[in-house]
């Protein structure tokens, strides 16, 4: 339809020569709308006209208020937000797990979801926690806080695969976040100690985070001049040489530039033993 529009087709005539009738895809399009909307949630009330208000708390007021409409979603999600401001956590927990069985469609940060990791959180089910966040991030194509969290897990789990897939998740919503690109290269720069060399994609991290303009650029040329020694690059004497540009006196940087020195000369060979 685009191709047909691009090249002067009114719109019209590209969907009936593509599609059918106007008038039939109208209604395809109602019943396909229709169907989805019933497939939404079909054992949940979602009625609210002519019905008493839900009570603003405490919980308990809320569940009594529940008790004549027991699949109400909206009177459920306020139910468990009551039950964690009150920190009753295991109750909470079993409502929003309810509600995500009910409706695993709604994801995302305002959703039962991050409701629900934050209740595993507290109640130190880390497994539960990472399962919860993933199942949303998934599901959802902005949720910034969850996609922070996972990266904050994975960065705990020193799972690498974890860390750089929800770095580009978060990355895909908001590219110019200094978070992101930090965490992938701080967190490579400690894995060097057990691995060969920086990734490229923790290298290409800092490089971002550096273009950026970051308000610490001392301690970002740093960071990058550590990736790139790691990596055997000759470019990290150069940054190592910004960050001392940027702060003389920064003692990290010194001793990086010695060691990237260090590491340029040639091993003194021994004398070779001439026999008489």
């Amino acid at each position: 339809v685009l191709s047909d529009v691009a090249a002067g087709m009114p719109i019209n005539d590209s969907l009936e020569l593509r599609t059918g009738s106007l008038s039939g895809f109208e209604k395809s399009f109602d019943e396909f709308a229709r169907r989805r909307a019933t497939e939404y949630g079909p054992d949940v009330d979602w009625q609210d006209d002519d019905l008493p208000a839900i009570p603003p708390g405490p919980a308990d007021a809320i569940a009594g208020w529940l008790q004549e409409r027991p699949q109400h979603y909206r009177g459920r999600l306020l139910h468990a937000q009551a039950l964690l401001k009150e920190e009753r956590f295991r109750e909470a927990r079993r409502v929003l797990e309810s509600l995500v069985a009910d409706v695993p469609e709604w994801a995302g940060d305002d959703s039962p979801y991050f409701l629900l990791a934050k209740v595993v959180r507290e109640l130190d089910d880390g497994a539960a926690e990472r399962k919860t966040l993933e199942a949303s991030a998934s599901r959802s194509d902005d949720a910034l806080e969850t996609y922070r969290r996972l990266i904050e897990l994975a960065i705990e789990d020193q799972d690498v695969a974890a860390l750089q897939k929800n770095v580009e998740r978060f990355l895909a919503v908001d590219p110019l976040s200094e978070l992101p690109y930090r965490r992938l290269a701080e967190q490579s720069i400690k894995n060097t100690a057990t691995a060969e060399s920086a990734t490229p994609a923790a290298v290409a991290a800092a490089q971002s985070l550096l273009a950026l303009e970051p308000a610490d650029r001392a301690g970002t040329h740093l960071l990058l001049a550590k990736l790139l020694h790691a990596a055997n690059d000759p470019e990290a004497k150069r940054h190592a040489l910004l960050a001392l540009e940027e702060t003389p006196r920064y003692r990290e940087a010194q001793r990086l530039l010695l060691q990237i020195i260090d590491a340029k000369k040639p091993s003194p060979q021994r004398p070779t033993k001439v026999e008489p």
